[in-house]
């Protein structure tokens, strides 16, 4: 498990999870069509059970210390944590814009890609 979960191709796999999600979230706007809002929280469902999946195998193979040491750690713990709480809340009506905050916190996402590129890691 360990050999797969810290390959390179899986760190892979979850940028391009990332940047698929992050274009599919993108296309969101006022009156989106009903069939559209289906595939866009599916997708968003899918993606988000994929990332909370990676942080739970990480955790797993590299116990709570180790995994929390390396910075795109931290920050995937943090997003899936946040993810999960907008979750729960989601289900409250009176959620409103703390909702949206909390779900705004995700686009750190983002931020992980930049392990894969040297250049933008310095900014």
């Amino acid at each position: 498990v360990k050999r797969v979960v810290m390959h390179r191709a899986t760190d892979v796999f979850i940028a391009l999870c990332i940047v698929s999600n992050t274009a599919i979230l993108a296309t969101y706007h006022y009156n989106t069509p009903e069939h559209w809002l289906t595939i866009i929280r599916v997708s968003d469902f899918t993606f988000n059970c994929i990332f909370l999946i990676e942080v739970a195998l990480k955790l797993f193979v590299l116990g709570p210390v180790a995994y929390l040491r390396e910075g795109f750690n931290v920050l995937s713990f943090v997003v899936s944590l946040v993810t999960l709480i907008t979750g729960v809340i989601s289900f409250e009506d009176s959620a409103g814009g703390v909702l949206t905050s909390l779900r705004a916190i995700r686009l750190l996402r983002v931020l992980y890609t930049f392990k894969f590129v040297p250049v933008l890691r310095s900014v």
